[in-house]
């Protein structure tokens, strides 16, 4: 028989005003004018209704209580390891309600389930094709800078928005029938998927487009002034390119700093940012 706090989502013995409030709270939720068409919404609304008749009526509550302690009074004392027991049901029992009831919430709200995943796979997709269309900075343009950091920070909102979604689904799904993978294990592997593993596709995509572009189109400048980084490894580059000055972390190409006085900057004419050192002739 079903618990009718655990099917209220209280703990049990809980008092008749948590009972009242609580019950207000889903009958809101699950009601069939609200859910039309909807066997499940119908369903626990009358689960609901089942167990507020008993808890909101003083003797019943009393007598279900009374049932519930397996016929002793509070005075008894109880073997420990039963009350372990019980504890451990009532919290898999809450879990599985506010489960439930979230899962419930986002499926009658507009931004439902799904619509929420194709959001996120939407934005998601679009701000990985910007970063890897602006992955190389100009150092010049700090506005520009500041959008690469904004457009981190939404891209980070939308993995949460994702991760979300995605676990309720699986973790929903779960009840009905076991997965083979966990629903925390799955989701914990999407997460790190898009927050390690797509940006370094990101960073290796960007390079790739900037190699491909410049072995078929580029033009050559000129270098006004360098620094090396010998702990990234990096020039950071000064030239002139499209009437404009560019600042760009470029890798050191094999080239030495004692060099540089025989390199010259190789650039894409559309988009200076996309360039490379090259060796000249000595």
């Amino acid at each position: 028989m079903a618990n009718h706090y655990f099917t209220l989502g209280l703990k049990q013995f809980s008092n008749a005003e948590l009972v009242k409030n609580q019950y207000r709270k889903l009958a809101k939720l699950y009601h069939p004018d609200k859910n039309p068409n909807n066997p499940v919404a119908e369903e626990r609304f009358k689960q609901i209704a089942s167990a507020y008749s008993v808890l909101s009526n003083p003797e019943k509550k009393v007598a279900y209580d009374f049932q519930l302690r397996g016929g002793q009074s509070t005075s008894v004392k109880i073997d420990p390891a039963i009350i372990f027991a019980r504890r451990q049901r009532e919290r898999e029992a809450l879990k599985i309600h506010e489960l439930e009831t979230r899962y419930f919430k986002y499926q009658n709200s507009f931004f439902s389930i799904n619509v929420r995943l194709g959001t996120a796979i939407f934005f998601l997709g679009f701000l990985s094709a910007s970063f890897i269309s602006n992955y190389f900075m100009n150092y010049e343009d700090i506005s520009a800078a500041m959008m690469q950091a904004f457009k981190g920070l939404v891209y980070a909102g939308f993995i949460f928005l994702f991760v979300d979604a995605f676990y309720l689904k699986l973790a929903y799904n779960q009840l009905k029938k076991p997965l083979k993978h966990t629903a925390l294990k799955m989701s914990s592997i999407a997460f790190v998927f898009l927050f390690l593993g797509v940006p370094i596709i990101c960073s290796f995509a960007a390079h790739l487009r900037k190699e491909i572009l410049l072995q078929y189109q580029y033009l050559d400048t000129k270098i006004l002034r360098h620094s090396f980084n010998e702990t990234e490894g990096e020039y950071m580059v000064e030239f002139y390119a499209n009437y404009e000055k560019y600042s760009i972390k470029i890798s050191h190409e094999e080239i030495d700093p004692r060099q540089m006085d025989y390199a010259k900057i190789i650039y894409y004419p559309s988009d200076p940012r996309l360039c490379k050192l090259v060796k000249l002739q000595p």
